[in-house]
């Protein structure tokens, strides 16, 4: 499954994500899972994020001035543990 972060985050001072847009994704991420599959997600896994500067050479000028144009993303895996029983 894949998120779509529809408007722009801070683009931040390094090259992963910040944890504001982490949290962002990883949110949206289980939204689309509990709209597809409802409660029997149990974890989503394979988590990968990225992000896009919107604009070009003047949108990373802008990003650096701290613009909220950075587009961000992200697609995993869902996962149900139905059936699977502890061997404790």
């Amino acid at each position: 499954m894949e998120y779509k972060h529809d408007k722009g985050v801070a683009y931040g001072s390094t090259l992963d994500l910040s944890m504001e847009a982490q949290k962002i994704v990883k949110d949206g991420l289980k939204s689309v899972a509990f709209t597809k599959y409802g409660e029997k997600v149990d974890a989503i896994i394979n988590v990968k994020t990225g992000k896009e500067v919107a604009g070009g050479f003047f949108g990373t000028v802008g990003a650096g001035w701290g613009a909220k144009n950075t587009m961000i993303s992200g697609n995993g895996i869902a996962v149900s543990y139905n059936g699977i029983e502890s061997s404790k």
